[in-house]
């Protein structure tokens, strides 16, 4: 039996379909296998394929990873040829059922076609690693991803960073759409079998960012532009200034998170402070303006108690919205929540001006209450953490320890 790890490309281009540069991406995927000069690797082949031909071929050749290459049509399926050269589409349920019954061999699938993250999400709850493409995806992009997987593969890199490699590769070529490819990982542990790994976003605190080396100034240019862009009508008394939130990062770091993507930007982030009871109460009855916000007024995350806090903001790049940033922006907070419990600094109440529509929908998803309109622009919420059913379904143990912390503590007003 062959040592080497033997890698199919199946092919489909059909019929009236937009036609695709596969045979560049199949002789690229060979020569970066061929240049690395490694001869672990074995590369099979099949064009056109039909339905019966991915079976057929995936019998024959028992391959560690399948690479295929052509279209998708999103939920529906990937489409395959016909006997007379035309469109056969499959459903997802029929590819990852195929997929199911190799699941001793393959170990990882590539579907390098557009919008075939269903396809992928499905399969890898049978497969180790499975990758699929978001959204559409230019040809260009497609094959530079190829180029940058297999040329990572051939160096002994792992799937999971060979997944980084290609996405890095499209951007290397100064093509759009480094975003679009997303990794499965098949996980027993998992109640869905599936997990997420090709977040094209981290979370970072402050320290993290200075740590990648940027500059607090540098950091909060990029925060007020990213506001400005975010809100419509913003303006200075209502954002504050880039040198007044300077100081209140410097001092209290610990109010910010950020969703940064591969290159390093900043594409997202929440910031809150904690406010003494007088500047909570003013801005629980909308009187608050986000510019009277300064170090020598805010609560330091430093003594131990029980605090109230501010959402000053949570606004993403409107490129990269979606469940997977806020997910990832709100695991954070539950993060820095059970950080500070950790302190024995537990936080009791948040309030928020949602200033747009994007803003309500987040605070009544959180399941904050409407209490009134902002004086002057946006809409006031509030949650009291030690009644909310998404802290005890999300962090059952942070909740616990918060309400036996506020019996025990003197609730100041």
């Amino acid at each position: 039996m062959s040592n080497k790890t033997s890698i199919l490309v199946l092919a489909a281009n059909p019929k009236g379909t937009p036609s695709l540069r596969l045979d560049r991406e199949v002789r690229e995927i060979q020569s970066g296998l061929l240049r690395s000069g490694r001869k672990g690797f074995h590369i099979r082949q099949d064009w056109a394929v039909r339905p019966r031909d991915v079976r057929r071929s995936l019998l024959e050749h028992r391959p560690s990873i399948v690479h295929f290459c052509g279209h998708g049509t999103g939920e529906e399926g990937l489409v395959l040829e016909d006997d007379r050269g035309g469109s056969q589409l499959v459903s997802t349920s029929a590819v990852a059922g195929l997929f199911k019954l190799f699941s001793t061999q393959v170990r990882c699938v590539i579907l390098n076609a557009c919008l075939s993250e269903f396809q992928a999400k499905a399969i890898a709850n049978h497969i180790e690693y499975v990758i699929g493409m978001s959204r559409e995806i230019g040809d260009g992009a497609a094959v530079e991803f190829a180029i940058g997987f297999y040329d990572a593969i051939a160096a002994g890199e792992s799937y999971e960073s060979a997944f980084r490699f290609g996405c890095n590769a499209i951007e290397l070529a100064g093509l759009p759409g480094n975003l679009i490819p997303v990794l499965y990982k098949n996980s027993d542990s998992n109640a869905g079998g599936a997990r997420f790994l090709g977040e094209s976003l981290t979370s970072k605190s402050l320290r993290e960012l200075r740590a990648l080396g940027w500059s607090t100034t540098d950091i909060k240019k990029r925060l007020e532009r990213l506001d400005y862009d975010c809100v419509a009508g913003l303006d200075v008394e209502s954002e504050g200034e880039a040198d007044q939130w300077g100081l209140v990062a410097e001092s209290n770091p610990d109010g910010y998170s950020f969703a940064v993507d591969r290159a390093g930007d900043i594409v997202g982030y929440w910031h809150f402070e904690a406010l003494p009871g007088d500047l909570f109460a003013r801005s629980m009855r909308g009187e608050l303006e986000d510019g009277e916000i300064t170090v020598d007024k805010i609560t330091f995350l430093c003594a131990p108690g029980v605090i109230d806090i501010y959402f000053i903001i949570f606004a993403v790049e409107k490129r990269c919205r979606g469940f997977r940033v806020n997910r990832l922006l709100l695991d954070a907070l539950f993060d820095r929540l059970e950080e500070l419990a950790e302190s024995g600094i537990y936080v009791r109440r948040v309030c928020a001006n949602a200033f747009t529509p994007e803003g309500v929908g987040l605070c009544q998803s959180l399941g904050m209450k409407y209490l009134q309109p902002h004086r002057r622009a946006g809409l006031i919420y509030h949650a009291d953490l030690r009644d909310s059913s998404l802290l005890r379904r999300a962090r059952p143990q942070l909740s616990e320890a918060l309400n036996k912390s506020t019996t025990s503590m003197h609730l100041t007003r």
